[in-house]
């Protein structure tokens, strides 16, 4: 047969789509999809679909494309009222079974199973609102609130669940925010009140606040600098966002704008992003309504336009857009990994064509660490200038284009020494990303494992000009009281230990395979069937199991099922899924944990078996070879 590679990506995706497809957490090979596949049962599976988003906000989007070229026009009051009605910037929630499905990722099929119902939920539409929950007052705990994801962009669309726009949070979002979103960061563009350090949510969420803020202008290239930079970390280390200013209209959408232009959103979509805070304000007066073709957003894209591009680039808004964030001292990779972090497809790679400039150095009596003949547009250029034995440096001129740049480049009086600043970093991030220190000042950054990793026993290795510092860590921190040298820092966090006792044993004695226990309690041979290991069970006990499959048929026979023994000689009795009677006693939860009732089960059998009551072992019967079993007793399985 011959040898055909297939994208580990693709693969991926049909595992993703066979768990939620069957509502389980499995891993699979390739050889075990078609039967994972074919064991799929769509009887009783409730399909449930609807307009998450509100219907004149659909109606907007799906209606309405701005010509780029025309700024003259603005069609959103036409839809968005004058007075705003709050449930057009609120999500439709779905009542399933007395359960309410809001906030849900569009598009997106996710398993239900409820005491009367199973099967998935899927909201329709691309525009995801968010509702974060009102106070008795009716006020919004995060007002304007809505998932960046959906919109068409270069080669695919937004990534829902990375960034979020919105208005000024309150302490009772978090429920939502943090709890159900996942959001660990927060962007606050408004500027004022400097001495806030903190999230309103939470120490526990990474603040940043620029000193300035942004209003429909990309002038302040420092400030441009951190709100691209804290983006793109967030992005790229894959740790969800939120972004605001008070009602999340004007200085929230300048920073959309740009980031919606860097992944190819087109400007008829920019526009419209922009003028969907009008759902929230109203539309009866120009201070409330936010559209199109008002000066201040029409300023805002000019300005974006009117960022050069070099000779043979196409003349797009996007360009534009990343020449700009070019220009701040990003570089086209770093581009690159955040588009490819945020956009759900295959976007376009960007090359960037950066001029070139010559370094001329012109020395008496000093040297120069950086032989450098030429500097690249927009990236920075350093050298140390160190004067030669018995001399010192009496003055230095530094000019780029003719222009005399010396008090902002030089720092030759306070003759400071920067040290660089490396990470190694497997399943875990830091919040410090400084690539260098100055030397004989302090470092310190904060080390944070991802989700299902842990930093204890994790190997942390900290050098500093070759020497092992790694005493001066502590705890998920580092801190460097005198930084002397170049700091490496090196870490791989484990995976996090399991919270429970696991008593699946695939390597006991006791695991039999092609083996299953018949109707009549009796040990078989049986291909495709093994016994798990004895489990010390009593009726009293709770019974819990993941990763075990004792609901398929094979060869059109449904033999799993749970055995009851009094001891390990005496199996009295055993419980068949399958069984209409008997399928009552088993419960599967959305993590594919399923729960068995012992002591119910043994309750309704115990009038014919009365041995049942003295259940001293379990053990189940499932399909051959299970990937990571799971059996626990009166323990949850985390």
């Amino acid at each position: 047969m011959a040898m055909k590679l297939y994208s580990e990506t693709d693969i991926q995706a049909i595992a993703d789509a066979l768990r939620t497809k069957n509502g389980t957490s499995n891993k699979y090979k390739t050889s075990e999809m078609p039967a994972a596949i074919n064991a799929i049962s769509t009887s009783g599976k409730e399909i449930v679909e609807w307009h998450q988003c509100p219907e004149s906000v659909r109606n907007f989007i799906a209606n309405v494309t701005y010509d780029p070229t025309d700024y003259s026009t603005s069609q959103i009051a036409n839809y968005a009222p004058a007075t705003p009605v709050q449930s057009n910037t609120k999500p439709i929630g779905k009542i399933v079974d007395n359960i309410t499905y809001q906030n849900e990722v569009p598009n997106k099929e996710t398993p239900f199973s409820s005491a009367n119902k199973a099967g998935t939920v899927k909201p329709l539409d691309a525009l995801r609102w968010i509702e974060a929950g009102n106070d008795s007052q009716s006020n919004t705990f995060c007002p304007n609130m809505r998932d960046l994801g959906g919109w068409n962009c270069d080669g695919g669309k937004i990534k829902y669940g990375l960034l979020y726009r919105c208005g000024q949070p309150t302490v009772y979002a978090r429920d939502v925010l943090i709890d159900e979103l996942g959001i660990q960061r927060e962007l606050d563009l408004q500027g004022q009140d400097l001495t806030r350090t903190t999230s309103v949510m939470g120490n526990d969420i990474e603040y940043c606040r620029p000193p300035l803020y942004q209003w429909y202008t990309i002038s302040n290239a420092e400030i441009w600098k951190e709100i691209i930079g804290f983006i793109f970390d967030g992005a790229m280390y894959g740790r969800p966002t939120i972004f605001h200013c008070s009602a999340g209209a004007d200085r929230t959408g300048t920073v959309a704008c740009v980031i919606e232009a860097l992944l190819g959103v087109g400007q008829s979509d920019i526009d419209k992003d922009y003028e969907l805070t009008s759902f929230y304000s109203g539309t009866d007066t120009d201070l409330h309504a936010r559209r199109r073709n008002e000066s201040e957003w029409k300023g805002l894209i000019n300005e974006i336009k009117a960022v050069t591009l070099p000779n043979g680039v196409a003349d797009t808004f996007r360009n534009h857009a990343i020449y700009f964030v070019l220009s701040l001292g990003f570089t086209v990779d770093e581009i690159n990994a955040f588009r490819s972090a945020m956009i759900d497809g295959t976007p376009e790679t960007l090359t960037a064509t950066l001029d070139s400039y010559s370094v001329t150095n012109t020395l008496t009596n000093v040297v120069n660490d950086n032989d450098a003949t030429t500097a690249t547009e927009f990236q920075p250029y350093t050298a140390k200038i160190t004067p030669s034995n018995g001399f010192v440096i009496e003055n230095i001129t530094v000019s780029m284009g003719g222009v005399d740049i010396t008090p902002s480049a030089w720092s030759g009086d306070k003759q400071e020494l920067y040290r660089a600043v490396s990470y190694t970093l497997s399943n875990c991030s830091v919040n410090n990303r400084r690539i260098s220190v100055i030397d004989g000042q302090s470092y310190g950054t904060i080390i944070t494992a991802n989700d299902g990793y842990t930093l204890t026993g994790a190997a942390i290795t900290i050098t500093m000009g070759g020497v092992d510092v790694s005493t001066y860590y502590s705890n998920g921190t580092i801190v460097i009281p005198k930084v002397t040298g170049d700091i490496i820092i090196t870490v791989n966090a484990v995976p996090s230990a399991p919270t429970f006792t696991n008593h699946a044993d695939k390597t006991s004695e006791e695991w039999l395979t092609g083996k299953r226990i018949n109707s009549s309690n009796a040990v078989v041979a049986a291909a495709g069937w093994d016994i798990t290991n004895f489990v010390a069970c009593t009726k009293n006990d709770t019974l819990r199991f993941k990763n075990i499959d004792i609901t398929s048929a094979i060869g059109g026979a449904n033999d799993g099922r749970v055995a009851i023994y009094t001891d390990k000689n005496t199996c009295v009795m055993t419980c068949n899924p399958h069984s209409a009677a008997q399928t009552q006693f088993f419960s599967t939860g959305t993590d594919g944990t399923t729960t068995f009732n012992v002591l119910a089960y043994i309750n309704s059998i115990k009038g014919a078996v009365p041995a049942a009551e003295n259940t001293a072992y379990i053990r189940l019967v499932c399909v051959s070879n299970p990937t990571d079993p799971i059996i626990t007793i009166n323990e949850e399985i985390d």
